[in-house]
């Protein structure tokens, strides 16, 4: 862990924030786990998020899809 004694001794490094991880585990981990029975709540964490892609997605294109070109190759 010579990462920590190098913080000691020289500082963190510029841009170095906690806040962006911290703010992803509060959306992709606490949120979904609230919304769970509390059993077996890794699949139920899962399948939250799978949901909320889908329905982010669908808004998405919804807003922006008469906008957007569609690559026929890839079909």
């Amino acid at each position: 862990m010579h990462y920590i004694e190098n913080s000691y001794q020289l500082g963190v490094l510029d841009n170095f924030s906690t806040e962006t991880p911290e703010s992803l585990h509060i959306q992709m981990c606490k949120e979904p786990y609230k919304a769970s029975n509390h059993h077996d709540f890794d699949l139920q964490i899962l399948n939250y998020l799978d949901i909320h892609d889908w329905l982010t997605l669908h808004l998405f294109f919804e807003a922006h899809g008469d906008k957007l070109e569609v690559c026929h190759q890839c079909l």
